[in-house]
Order: structure tokens, then sequence, then C-alpha cells
């Protein structure tokens, strides 16, 4: 049996820039969080 990776038919490229843009978005938006949750911690202390 042949990996996922490996599949004669892979996803269309729409969806591969989709899956793509939605991974950066979540990295933007978890280095955000950490970034706001940082500047609050130090403005406390």
């Amino acid at each position: 049996m042949e990996p996922a990776a490996f599949r004669r038919n892979p996803s269309p490229l729409w969806r591969r820039l989709l899956w793509f843009a939605a991974i950066w978005a979540a990295s933007i938006v978890a280095l955000g969080i950490v970034s706001f949750g940082l500047r609050a911690w130090l403005k406390a202390g």
C-alpha cells in the first residue's frame, strides 16, 4: 500500500493552495496570541 503522498491522483492545486493558506494564517494567529500574551505579561510585571 502506497502512502497518501505518493498516490497517482493528487489533490487539485486550488485545494493544496487553500490548505497552505489556512495553515499559514493559523500560524500568524498563533504568533499573534503568543505575542499578545507575552506583552500583557511583561506589562503586568
